[in-house]
């Protein structure tokens, strides 16, 4: 059994997404294990700065139950 991405229809970057996954593994599975933790700090950073917009600082810990 052959497992291939079907990449007839793709254009962009899901082609070539999909063309990596066919042509070498190897290359796919460290082009997943580092975009997955930059994608994962580029949105953290933009959570960071919508929540800080929002007036929620997550730098600063100040309890409420006072």
């Amino acid at each position: 059994m052959v497992i291939v991405a079907d990449t007839r229809r793709l254009t962009g970057w899901q082609a070539w997404w999909g063309n990596l996954y066919n042509e070498s593994h190897t290359y796919f599975t460290l082009m997943t294990i580092i975009l997955i933790p930059a994608v994962a700090v580029v949105f953290g950073l933009l959570t960071d700065l919508l929540l800080s917009n929002l007036g929620i600082s997550l730098r600063s810990r100040r309890l409420g139950e006072h």
